[in-house]
């Protein structure tokens, strides 16, 4: 019963943080000094759906958001919005969502390695400063640094993804896709791999600091089980993080997609503001807004499911 109450009270509260942020996505283009957008008539006005009073206008934005009509593109004007946010979506899906859950448990099984190892021993010495200098520099340095370099020699595609072939589901398609898909994927487990190896070191090593740690030592539990209890207690910060990182895969990323070429959701919000595509940028950010607090609710629900103190205090 606490469980229920509790994620229901989450849930409300997700839910009203999408309706401010929502509205603030409906009013803020309409504030803006965009001459299409203050038109009073004409079909112009009728596709962006500022005919109307303003909360009629609201509420029309509401029903049609809820029913995934998200207009038509003004910059590849005719094209619905949902359809290209969605083609730019699964791109990000296909590279981000690998790259998070695959460096997420490598770095989590490491940091409790590092955490739980003695203290100053030689390779914690040679590991942590390593795993700072990787994780502080951008991952779009490193993977400009590995696509020029690999590149080079002929060891990868210059590209994060195929332009050469239409898509398809052959076998010819996805393999060529993988190919190009490669390298980026390495490269994000790789940085990502250090940052969350370092925050699983820190949880780790706060949790050995807790005082039923300090209990089980005076009662003389063993090292695997305390090591045992110390992981698992550990993981909910990591989720949490987690949570909030998956937040790239819905907003993409300008910077990383343009060093890879890469057709993701950063690429196409930077097309949108720079074609001063009103509808897309409104779509974009409703569909951002949307993933970010359903992917934040999920993380909430297995963190229920996971630690029984988050049960207690529900």
């Amino acid at each position: 019963m606490r469980t229920a109450r509790f994620l229901a009270k989450r849930a409300s509260e997700y839910l009203a943080i999408w309706l401010v942020a929502i509205t603030f996505d409906f009013f803020i283009p309409r504030a803006a000094p965009i001459l299409a957008v203050h038109t009073p008539s004409g079909q112009l006005t009728r596709i962006l759906g500022t005919q109307g009073p303003l909360y009629e206008q609201y509420l029309r934005f509401l029903w049609n958001l809820l029913h995934m009509n998200l207009g038509i593109s003004l910059w590849l004007y005719g094209t619905p919005v949902a359809y290209l946010v969605a083609r730019a979506l699964q791109y990000d899906v296909v590279l981000l969502v690998p790259a998070l859950l695959i460096s997420w448990y490598l770095g989590d099984r490491l940091g409790v390695y590092l955490g739980t190892s003695k203290r100053n021993v030689a390779i914690e010495k040679i590991a942590v400063p390593l795993l700072y200098a990787v994780s502080s520099a951008p991952y779009f340095w490193w993977a400009m640094l590995f696509t020029n370099v690999l590149s080079s020699i002929g060891l990868s595609p210059p590209t994060g993804v195929t332009y050469s072939l239409i898509p398809s589901a052959s076998l010819l398609y996805i393999a060529d896709f993988l190919r190009h898909l490669a390298l980026p994927l390495a490269t994000l487990i790789f940085v990502m791999t250090g940052m969350w190896t370092l925050n699983a070191r820190e949880s780790v090593i706060s949790e050995l600091r807790s005082y039923y740690v300090l209990y089980e030592e005076m009662l003389g539990f063993e090292d695997s089980i305390m090591r045992r209890h110390v992981d698992k207690n550990s993981r909910g910060p990591l989720l949490t993080y987690l949570a909030i990182s998956l937040g790239l895969v819905a907003s993409g990323s300008y910077i990383l997609e343009a060093v890879l070429g890469y057709p993701g959701i950063g690429v196409l919000l930077y097309n949108a503001i720079s074609n001063y595509d009103y509808m897309l940028i409104q779509g974009i950010f409703s569909v951002v807004i949307t993933l970010i607090l359903v992917l934040n609710f999920a993380i909430d629900v297995l963190l229920v499911a996971l630690d029984p103190r988050m049960r207690l205090t529900s």
